[in-house]
């Protein structure tokens, strides 16, 4: 696994290649991400919340839920959603071989455009957070930049909405990108909250997309 040392050296060595923060440029933006849908429940209660709240965010789908729930991907992009890669089958890098990790992030990618039926940037966030250095440089290779965080929300493990608030709250300032999922269905009644705090605070919510 590339640790978080290495990861900022790689990155350093390679610009462009990750991303854990937003570029610091005076910006007051927060990225809040959203992994491992969509769900056909929680994700459209997630999008009517950030509509509801003027924010924008981005998706990191696996392509295996994508495919079975193309219209709710449509559906994403058109609110003006970022939709991007969490690979096809949600792999552990450190368990398969790199030419197989590789394949199943490029299958992801051309689902999502098929779908769409437009080009999406190669953002990726490897599943678990998990990467090796050999896949790190072989996606690399192929066009793609891993997505990480700096704040997690710790929605997989808590599930009392306000503790996710409250830490979320407590952690992220400008800059930060937050980690959350919308497969639990306790983070749709802790994103209210969220974003509530966020918004008092003057953050701007938007996507990682360089767009």
């Amino acid at each position: 696994m590339v640790g978080g040392l290495l990861k900022q050296a790689l990155a350093a060595i390679l610009p462009g290649t990750s991303l854990v923060r937003l570029p610091a440029a005076g910006s007051s933006g927060v990225a809040l991400t959203f992994d491992d849908g969509p769900h056909d429940r929680f994700t459209p209660q997630i999008l009517d919340l950030l509509d509801a709240a003027g924010a924008v965010a981005s998706f990191f789908v696996v392509g295996s839920a994508a495919k079975q729930r193309p219209a709710l991907i449509r559906e994403i992009d058109a609110r003006g959603h970022q939709v991007a890669n969490h690979g096809y089958r949600h792999l552990n890098a450190r368990k398969v071989n790199v030419d197989e990790y590789v394949a199943d992030v490029a299958r992801a990618q051309e689902l999502l455009e098929d779908i769409l039926g437009h080009r999406l940037e190669r953002d990726f966030r490897p599943p678990y957070g998990i990467i090796t250095p050999a896949a790190y440089l072989a996606l690399w290779r192929k066009g793609f930049r891993q997505v990480y965080w700096s704040v997690d929300s710790l929605d997989h493990s808590l599930t009392d909405p306000r503790a996710i608030i409250d830490r979320v709250d407590r952690l992220t300032g400008p800059g930060d990108v937050v980690l959350m999922h919308d497969d639990y269905e306790h983070t749709p009644l802790a994103l209210q909250g969220v974003l509530d705090r966020l918004k008092q605070r003057r953050l701007d919510l938007r996507s990682v997309s360089s767009r």
